[in-house]
């Protein structure tokens, strides 16, 4: 299993330069390394960082096409991986780091749903439960360490199960998030 996550960056293209190029996950050398690792399943959990209030405004109305094009580039890798799209965890302090919570909790997971019926012949994958039900989750948009190895376990657990429902290879599991 490949972890290419990228801490810190959006989903959304940065093109026109409103965004720093260096915060887009499509520059990152994370998804340089993940489109080459011939991926079985691939789990993609991008959209927290795209919803900056000042990102979101000016860009927001291209997230689904963005997202849309991520999942193509990877369903046209000869692997011909399955391709999931998770939604990302709900924000639980209000507008922490700049990121808007009703962005993030209410606009993302329809958002994923829309790409996901678009793109995808595999259901979107929420990932809320867990940290619903994780008490010591700190009020911010992460889980730190101490529920980190949680969230991973699950993590893993939930790509186990898929490379069992596909008879396909965890070890080629990536995901980006």
């Amino acid at each position: 299993m490949f972890n290419f996550g990228a801490g810190g960056h959006t989903l959304l293209r940065p093109d026109p330069p409103i965004l720093n190029a260096t915060t887009s996950v499509w520059n990152s050398t994370q998804f340089e390394k993940a489109m080459t690792v011939a991926p079985h399943i691939v789990l993609i959990m991008l959209g927290t960082n795209d919803a900056v209030s000042t990102t979101w405004k000016a860009l927001g109305s291209r997230y689904t096409a963005d997202y849309e094009a991520m999942i193509a580039g990877f369903k046209s890798l000869p692997s011909k991986p399955q391709v999931y799209a998770l939604t990302s965890p709900p924000l639980y302090n209000g507008n922490f780091a700049g990121i808007n919570q009703t962005v993030v909790n209410t606009v993302l997971p329809p958002l994923v749903h829309e790409v996901r019926c678009a793109c995808c012949e595999t259901p979107a994958v929420k990932r809320h439960t867990p940290a619903n039900h994780c008490p010591r989750i700190p009020p911010r948009t992460h889980p730190h360490s101490h529920t980190h190895a949680r969230t991973h376990t699950h993590t893993q657990s939930l790509a186990h199960s898929l490379s069992l429902a596909h008879s396909l290879s965890l070890a080629r599991c990536t995901h980006l998030f």
